[in-house]
């Protein structure tokens, strides 16, 4: 299973209120901007077009990988000529420049694996379960997708000493993804019993509710509001396979009285793949 922010990922420091996939993005890839300047070799985060073997007017790593025979698409001696204006900078050999990007571009990589790693592992517990499970996260498997992935998977393993997995159509990997892609969406109930409201606040819904409602009914009229607006998104009736994940009930206190609950529930159209597909069976 994926690790997901359960309350909200982050985008830089900010924190949002939307449930998403632990993730991390930094600006490097294949066709990222190299450059040598006041003796130092920078890549990206900037991208200005292809790689200079495909017609860019920059060099990158793809043309180093070129350069290095770690790959054997686009045209050759235009990645040659690229990562040679790096190469007469560093005054080295083309291949030395070619070496010293592709390592630097790995590494960075893995600096920031590593980095992921270490924050998820140094959260704080806050339950006793948590603390005497002491749980920690240790990746077994490296799983590589994108154009660049057969050329430096080898290399990205070596540095985590980890095994590496590269799936069938890795280059295309992410569009076959969005492509395959359940419609997902959330929505949360607050019920009042005291006030004998309920709302759903992301769809600006709001309806009375008799004083002894409960979190049941509260999940059974989020499913129905649920299942409606999946529909309305464009999802199909077999792919709407929805889980609870937030379910609260307080009891709320006036003068040493119960006057009424208060009760937060969050339902989700499960993330997945839409319906006759499943892990591996893509061909």
């Amino acid at each position: 299973m994926p690790l997901l922010e359960a309350f909200g990922v982050r985008i830089d420091e900010h924190k949002t209120l939307i449930r998403g996939l632990r993730t991390k993005s930094i600006g490097l890839g294949g066709d990222s901007c190299v450059r040598f300047d006041n003796e130092k070799l920078t890549i990206g985060p900037d991208r200005e077009g292809p790689a200079a073997a495909f017609e860019g007017q920059c060099p990158t790593p793809t043309d180093a990988m070129i350069v290095l025979g770690l790959t054997r698409i686009g045209d050759r001696e235009k990645a040659v000529a690229a990562i040679m204006t790096i190469a007469e900078k560093m005054h080295s050999p083309i291949e030395e420049a070619a070496k010293r990007i592709f390592d630097q571009a790995c590494q960075t990589i893995v600096s920031q694996i590593k980095r992921v790693i270490e924050e998820i592992n140094n959260q704080p517990v806050y339950t006793i379960h948590e603390m005497l499970d002491g749980k920690k996260l240790n990746p077994k498997t490296l799983h590589v997708v994108g154009g660049p992935a057969e050329p430096m998977a080898p290399y990205l393993g070596q540095l985590l000493n980890c095994p590496v997995f590269i799936p069938e159509h890795a280059e295309v990997a992410n569009a076959i993804g969005a492509a395959l892609a359940r419609t997902t969406a959330e929505l949360t109930i607050l019920a009042d019993t005291e006030q004998k409201i309920l709302t759903i606040a992301e769809d600006g819904y709001q309806t009375a509710i008799p004083s002894h409602f409960g979190r049941e009914d509260a999940i059974r009229i989020g499913r129905e509001k649920l299942r409606e607006k999946a529909i309305k998104m464009g999802a199909a009736e077999e792919d709407i396979e929805m889980e609870v994940i937030e379910n609260q009930e307080f009891n709320m206190i006036k003068q040493f009285y119960t006057t009424g609950k208060n009760i937060r529930v969050k339902l989700q159209v499960k993330p997945g793949l839409i319906s006759g597909f499943k892990a591996g069976a893509f061909r």
